[in-house]
């Protein structure tokens, strides 16, 4: 399996913040979410959520799911990562061929 580079959606948000000099602190202000919140979001502690994602979608014009395609992409390599050796013994689903 492929090891790949895999970015959490709070390091692109604080690329996007940094990009646009925008602080945490206005973009809590701007959407209505926790300073806080940010604060985990940016060292992996918290994830996106739905509603996150809708808010940060709606403050930078994109769509609802942007951020929540980015957080389960992460979330899948991370689980991919952790299952490494269990996936090497998962055999695909084979139907019999009718006689």
């Amino acid at each position: 399996m492929k090891t790949f580079f895999n970015v959490h959606p709070g390091e692109v948000l604080k690329e996007y913040l940094e990009e646009l000099n925008i602080s945490a602190y206005q973009l809590s202000k701007s959407i209505g979410i926790s300073q806080s919140y940010f604060s985990e979001l940016f060292k992996k502690k918290k994830n996106v959520t739905a509603r996150t994602s809708i808010l940060l979608g709606k403050f930078f014009n994109l769509n609802d799911e942007y951020w929540l395609k980015i957080q389960n992409h992460y979330d899948v390599i991370e689980e991919k990562r952790k299952l490494k050796s269990k996936l090497k013994t998962v055999k695909p689903w084979r139907e019999k061929k009718a006689a």
